[in-house]
């Protein structure tokens, strides 16, 4: 029985990567290119632990990463392509009504002073989630519709406020906008995740494109990985991805969700102010 649902498992994910590579088709001149590109996702679902270029390639048993290296760093092809190809494949399979478009800048952490984006800038902090958030509504110029400016403050740093200007319908409740605002930090957790699974930080290239390139894979193989787990919900839990198992990929979702929960528990204290 459990070899058959393995089986069963193990088709379903054969299926997944046979769809991914036919929107990914387009963006290779060749059948060689987009093999290059499936290899290269696979290796960063694997179990290698660090997703650099000789132990992905003893992963996928290649006697050398140059050919690898070669694709990422000077391949003809455009990671705007793919990167278009992600955001069709992540609406399609994750599309929602209520979705929420979240937009924010992660830092790499890197030495030396030749790869791309290693010079001084600037890195967002973790920890600082537990706020106190008020609220004034204001004159709104759009017919049936609400504005708001909407301001928290930490609760561990009394110092730190910050605003955000809400536009809503006329039925939708305070509490939906600082719901909102407060999704911004689920990306923080997507980012982590990346790093951890994909090797989203962990490129070895010298150009922009090269980095371009690596962190569009990452992206992707992390948008299939996710479909994966969307797919087996409800399965046993067993081996079902590259080298990887979705049984430890859940346990470390499962576990960084709930610490984001702890994290940003929001005290919702709300003052009603007079309309300006």
């Amino acid at each position: 029985m459990v070899m058959e649902i393995e089986k069963v498992i193990q088709e379903k994910v054969e299926k997944e990567m046979q769809e991914l590579k036919s929107r990914m088709q387009k963006c290779y001149y060749s059948k060689s290119g987009l093999n290059e590109a499936e290899k290269y996702i696979k290796g960063l679902m694997s179990r290698a632990e660090r997703k650099k270029g000789w132990q992905m390639s003893e992963i996928l048993r290649e006697s050398t990463p140059y050919r690898m290296q070669q694709f990422i760093g000077r391949g003809r092809w455009s990671a705007d392509e793919l990167r278009d190809v992600l955001q069709k494949y992540v609406k399609e399979k994750f599309q929602d009504e209520s979705a929420v478009l979240v937009v924010d800048e992660t830092g790499f952490l890197k030495q030396g002073k030749m790869s791309a984006g290693v010079q001084r800038q600037y890195s967002g902090t973790a920890g600082e989630k537990i706020f106190e958030w008020q609220y004034i509504e204001v004159n709104c110029s759009i017919e049936n519709h609400r504005k708001y400016l909407i301001f928290k403050r930490s609760l561990t740093d009394n110092s730190q406020i910050r605003g955000y200007i809400a536009y809503g319908s006329c039925e939708t409740k305070i509490e939906e906008f600082v719901k909102n605002a407060g999704i911004r930090w689920t990306i923080e957790m997507n980012f982590a995740e990346m790093k951890g699974e994909t090797g989203f930080d962990q490129y070895e290239v010298r150009s922009y494109d090269g980095w371009h390139k690596h962190i569009t894979l990452s992206c992707l193989a992390y948008a299939f990985l996710t479909v994966l787990r969307e797919l087996f919900e409800n399965l046993p839990d067993m081996s079902v991805t590259y080298e990887n198992t979705m049984e430890d990929f859940k346990k470390r979702e499962n576990q960084s969700r709930n610490e984001q929960n702890v994290n940003t528990s929001y005290n919702s204290r709300f003052y009603i102010h007079s309309k300006l």
